[in-house]
């Protein structure tokens, strides 16, 4: 399901009729712009905030009355993360030194750069963070507003500080939530994706009668905001760190490129001819940390991340140092489960016996999927809840995890389809545009320690060598154990 964490109390009205809205739209990673020229309606105006090349080339084609494009970091990262990992509240993270001048350079690039094609008149951070470091040096670019989330301290859709505005956005995720919320502010944040995962909700929004699009800008200009305070300019994000990094594996390499960063910027300072060269390698090192996130080998982003930064210091002239050939991400193996993957079956077996679940396989017939769950002679399976995910897509599918379980999935693997056993049936769940429905229930059935069961492939996609599988044992709510890959702060991370 979508990633909001913003509860807005009732506010009071800012000078916007209850039907206006502005919206800004963060593209994916390989967007598809003809909504933007087949769909949008002649009266409606949208924000989008997107990399330079993306943005320059939807400069070329769209009026620019309808259309404000916005600035946006390079590779769409997360800015306090990778620029000032102290300010994370992790132990680890807080040793990392922060390369505030690192960021300067790159953002200050970024706006001559753009200038070339179009006038941002804000940056986006496309999770919403925001910290002083940043606005001081947004502000001293010329932007005149940056986007974020919800104020630490204060309830309100607009902040000035010393004359820079700052909107308060909430996650998009239907055309009601406009009429329902206080604010006017609302962002359409695909940047994880690498295509258009929110096409539906921007169809919805331009087929809307009743609700008139504005540009960020638009709708800051009849607002009134209220003034902030140095010590009062923290804002939560949009999304998490975690869900940004996708693992605790990725810390090291936040620190690596923390390292990278300073000597780039140490050798910079002598000799700025290198600086687009020196850039462009830093930013292919970064962009590996998407990369991993969207199903990259962390083997094989291994040695490309070791070969680009080698190779970044071959152009400063200078030896690689010894972590540029060290390992750069925390190695985490499970040792309860084995997968395999062979004829048209996949499989998982128990490498601990003390396991409640033995073997658990779902194979493929010519009328459906087979699954089978074998018990372990040393432990009962109680509450079993099979949970899939078709597409590890981040915003879609249900964290939330059925026979009362208090965990949750990690939200790129929230399950699309739920299996739930209840004596000698199985019932099919299934979970779409935020709702949950019982769709079948089949006959569930048992031969000594096996249960097995058949859902014919009229009921569920057949490419199941691709989905995620969390398979939970639970009593009372309380997982015992099941077939996963971790858990970590209450989170499940599926196979």
């Amino acid at each position: 399901m979508k990633n909001i964490f913003l509860l807005f109390a009732v506010l009071s009205p800012i000078g916007l009729n209850a039907k206006d809205a502005a919206f800004l739209w963060l593209p994916p990673q390989k967007p598809d712009f003809s909504v933007l020229t087949s769909s949008m309606p002649q009266k409606a105006k949208l924000t989008v905030a997107c990399e330079i090349e993306k943005c320059a080339d939807l400069s070329k084609y769209v009026q620019k009355d309808k259309i404000e494009l916005s600035a946006a970091p390079k590779n769409m990262s997360f800015v306090s993360l990778i620029y000032f990992p102290s300010s994370i509240d992790i132990d680890f993270l807080k040793t990392i030194n922060d390369n505030p001048s690192f960021f300067a350079l790159t953002a200050a690039d970024l706006k001559k750069e753009a200038e070339q094609y179009y006038s941002p008149s804000g940056f986006v951070s496309p999770y919403g963070d925001l910290n002083l470091s940043q606005i001081s040096l947004y502000k001293a670019l010329g932007y005149s507003w940056a986007a974020a989330g919800a104020n630490r301290q204060k309830e309100n859709c607009l902040f000035d500080y010393g004359g820079f505005k700052i909107p308060v956005f909430e996650i998009l995720t239907s055309t009601q939530q406009v009429f329902l919320s206080s604010c006017p502010f609302f962002a359409i944040n695909d940047s994880f994706y690498e295509t258009d995962y929110s096409s539906s909700t921007m169809e919805a929004l331009f087929s809307a009668q009743d609700i008139n699009m504005l540009t960020v800008s638009q709708a800051i200009a009849v607002s009134t905001p209220d003034a902030l305070t140095e010590n009062e300019l923290s804002f939560y994000p949009w999304v998490g760190y975690k869900d940004y990094l996708n693992s605790e594996q990725l810390y090291p390499y936040i620190k690596t490129l923390s390292l990278l960063k300073n000597d780039i910027t140490l050798f910079l300072n002598s000799a700025p001819k290198k600086e687009k060269e020196l850039l462009s390698q830093y930013f292919e090192a970064e962009k590996l940390i998407s990369d991993i996130r969207n199903g990259k080998d962390i083997s094989q982003a291994e040695e490309e991340a070791s070969e680009i930064i080698i190779s970044a210091y071959q152009i400063m002239g200078k030896s690689a140092p010894d972590f540029a050939y060290k390992p750069f991400f925390a190695k985490k193996e499970n040792k309860n489960y084995e997968m395999t993957v062979k004829n048209k079956e996949i499989s998982f077996y128990a490498l601990n016996p003390q396991l409640s679940i033995s073997e658990f396989s779902v194979g493929e017939t010519e009328k459906g999927l087979s699954f089978v769950i074998k018990s372990s002679t040393q432990s009962e399976i109680k509450d079993l809840g099979i949970y899939i995910d078709i597409n590890s897509a981040t915003g879609a599918g249900n964290v939330s995890l059925l026979n009362s379980v208090k965990n949750k999935l990690y939200v790129k693997n929230a399950w699309d389809y739920a299996l739930i056993a209840e004596k000698d049936k199985i019932h099919l769940y299934g979970y779409s545009f935020y709702s949950l429905k019982k769709l079948k229930t089949y006959p569930l059935k048992k031969d000594g320690g096996n249960r097995l069961f058949f859902i014919p492939s009229s009921d569920m996609p057949q490419n199941f060598e691709k989905w995620k599988y969390a398979v939970i044992n639970s009593y009372s709510g309380n997982i015992i154990d099941g077939i996963y890959k971790d858990i970590q702060d209450g989170f499940i991370y599926p196979f």
